[in-house]
């Protein structure tokens, strides 16, 4: 498996898990009525802190996986949702039920920013990387409820909080031993497409005819001759009229825009040339 499937594959589970965590609370309201003999506003109250940390969490998990790695963030987000999940299974009671859902809220939220870190330093297809990781989490909203009922239905509701626990902790292990290179790849830019080189490119006295362009612009640019295959004509105004002649953009006909980074070897011939 490449380096690009290893992204997918792993960010596509993490952002699973997040939506399964998310939808996973209110399906289970009414049992957990039962086991903790709490009326359902009470019961609904306790994934407030949950759904709030969802969202909080983020930015300080995003500035540690710029600081320390992605792959190590997500490492995290999945040994620190399988622990909340653990310890909301074995909760007895509305308190630390509560506290138990807050840790998944600290920990689930890292697949947002870890992982769109990932596809976008490190899979050149990002639109189709991150379509399927939006598919990742459509899957957990529309299958997490289900398989919650389901659980529950079989063996409690304990047992949803403890399977996804399970899989979530071999999903930890398994980043472990997985080597997912993080360096940015060169030109992410479509094969098809030139990327805009946004620099300037002077013609010399002999293609323009006129004077060369003063040293400080020469200076700002750090290029010389005409390698582009597509220029426009920029630096007009007052300040450009000594080098402005007969053009018909009333710029300076010795600086152009380059668009790309071809070779054109008729792009400073003159109009009236």
């Amino acid at each position: 498996m490449n380096n690009e499937k290893k992204i997918i594959l792993f960010t596509f589970v993490a952002h699973f898990l997040f939506h399964f965590y998310e939808i996973a609370f209110p399906v289970l309201a009414i049992p957990l009525m039962l086991s903790l003999k709490m009326d359902l506003k009470g019961v609904l109250e306790l994934g407030f802190p949950m759904y709030l940390l969802f969202g909080l969490s983020s930015l300080p998990w995003g500035y540690f996986a710029d600081r320390f790695s992605n792959r190590r963030a997500l490492m995290i987000c999945f040994f620190g949702g399988s622990l909340g999940a653990f310890l909301t299974a074995f909760s007895s009671s509305g308190t630390s039920f509560m506290l138990s859902l807050a840790v998944i809220g600290i920990f689930a939220c890292i697949c947002h920013p870890a992982g769109m870190g990932l596809i976008s330093q490190g899979v050149r297809n990002r639109g189709m990387a991150l379509g399927i990781n939006s598919v990742a989490g459509s899957i957990g909203l529309s299958v997490g409820p289900f398989l919650a009922g389901l659980l529950n239905w079989l063996a409690g509701w304990q047992m949803a909080y403890l399977t996804i626990g399970i899989f979530s902790l071999l999903w930890g292990i398994a980043i472990i031993f997985v080597k997912i290179d993080e360096t940015p790849i060169e030109g992410l830019h479509r094969p098809q497409d030139k990327p805009l080189a946004a620099r300037f490119t002077f013609l010399s006295d002999r293609h323009t005819g006129r004077p060369g362009l003063p040293d400080q612009y020469r200076r700002a640019a750090g290029l010389s001759g005409i390698q582009c295959d597509f220029f426009i004509p920029v630096l007009s105004g007052p300040e450009s009229s000594q080098y402005a002649g007969d053009n018909d953009h009333g710029g300076i006909p010795a600086g152009f825009l380059s668009l790309s980074d071809r070779d054109c070897r008729t792009a400073g011939r003159r109009k009236d040339g």
